[in-house]
């Protein structure tokens, strides 16, 4: 990588690892994740739209009283879902015209969506939010003479959201970010930010993580390869982009961002379409990336989940079947992922969220022929749980 680990602060490493420990011994610390934990088995399959022309980029999103959601695309339109705990999803109700859309719920539990919707001839990105079982009116937040495309929405604390998309108003793609302070959307590019295909992630200090892809020429390849690029706003600016993958030999692409209870932003994305990697890190500290899988064909859209209790959860598909795996935090190795899906045919755009009780849900497009596509939807249980030892106190 472009930073060797003398400046990625190998220090700030070890007083994780030995946080850890400390935690660890005194039983405040999430029970380990072995690879045992990760064959925990995902129900069968629920049905959530069948029967439909089209359909693409399905989103998830769950409030802290169960409710899951799902929007998705379907010939230019958005349609979405509700699924009350332990009952059937309802049936799709339209939300918009549009495409590419992006789910989030912010701190009062309410329902925030974004997509992209030409009018009057430009791309924009707009918003819209559930309240009372309706969608307000969209509101456009990118306003930009270019094309607006692939929005991606966090929450953070407090009422803010943050959303990023990718633009080409300047004749060439760059990543815009968009901040809701709980009135009205602002919205600049990405300073030093060329690229496509951004994801974002908040953690509860406040502190934004924004991912992209972006190609580097070389002298042997002036095209370029992609690679992938993270910047993170705190109290101050952005941060100068930083090359995380960092891999001139290989094509990185598909990221996908969370954060953790453990601070670090956690990062994952495919190497030439079959090498899963994962990476983690804060500031000017981020370790190597690992590979977290070889696939024998390959492998796509990676997803990166925190489920409760902070273990990580990624899923893609691999054409025919979507795989998942899970460990803790940073681990030495990932455990060998297990197959999610058990319905035969073509299968892409996986997505993935955490469950407010614990566990993840993972959903995808499933197409069984030619203009018969349905939305699929899986849920693993919780695979940690706390657990508090305290020593046993004798007297003399």
């Amino acid at each position: 990588m472009a930073m060797d680990w003398a400046r990625r602060s190998p220090s700030r490493g070890i007083l994780v690892v030995m946080l850890a420990l400390v935690a660890s011994i005194a039983g405040l610390w999430p029970r380990p994740v072995s690879a045992e934990a990760s064959t925990m088995p995902w129900e069968s399959p629920t049905a959530i739209v069948t029967g439909i022309p089209d359909a693409a980029r399905p989103a998830l999103a769950y409030t802290a009283d169960g409710v899951g959601y799902a929007l998705w695309e379907s010939e230019g339109q958005l349609y979405y879902a509700r699924q009350l705990p332990n009952r059937a999803w309802s049936a799709p109700q339209q939300v918009a015209y549009g495409m590419s859309p992006a789910l989030a719920i912010d701190s009062s539990g309410r329902l925030h969506a974004l997509f992209a919707n030409q009018f009057m001839g430009n791309y924009e990105i707009y918003q819209v939010t559930l309240i009372d079982g309706k969608w307000t009116l969209p509101v456009d937040i990118s306003h930009t003479s270019g094309v607006s495309a692939y929005p991606v929405l966090a929450a953070g604390p407090g009422h803010t959201m943050f959303a990023a998309w990718m633009d080409n108003s300047p004749g060439y793609w760059t990543i815009y970010v968009g901040t809701w302070n709980g009135e009205y959307w602002s919205n600049q590019p990405l300073p030093d930010a060329r690229g496509q295909a951004p994801t974002l992630a908040a953690s509860t200090d406040g502190t934004v993580y924004l991912a992209w892809q972006d190609r580097i020429p070389t002298l042997d390849n002036p095209s370029g390869t992609f690679d992938i690029f993270l910047s993170e706003h705190g109290d101050a600016d952005w941060s100068l982009p930083i090359n995380i993958s960092d891999s001139p030999a290989a094509s990185s692409i598909g990221a996908s961002l969370t954060t953790a209870p453990d601070g670090f932003a956690h990062l994952t994305w495919v190497d030439d379409d079959q090498e899963v990697q994962y990476c983690y890190g804060e500031g000017v500290y981020w370790p190597l990336p690992q590979t977290v899988v070889r696939t024998a064909m390959i492998a796509r859209g990676p997803r990166i989940a925190s489920e409760h209790g902070g273990v990580l959860h990624i899923a893609w598909d691999e054409g025919d079947v979507v795989r998942a795996t899970l460990a803790a935090p940073a681990p030495p190795k990932w455990p060998k992922p297990v197959v999610v899906t058990a319905l035969s045919g073509d299968l892409r755009q996986v997505s993935l969220a955490a469950l407010p009780g614990g566990g993840v849900a993972v959903s995808w497009v499933q197409a069984f022929g030619p203009g018969d596509l349905g939305i699929y939807e899986s849920q693993q249980a919780p695979a940690s749980s706390w657990h508090l030892w305290l020593p046993l106190m004798t007297h003399p």
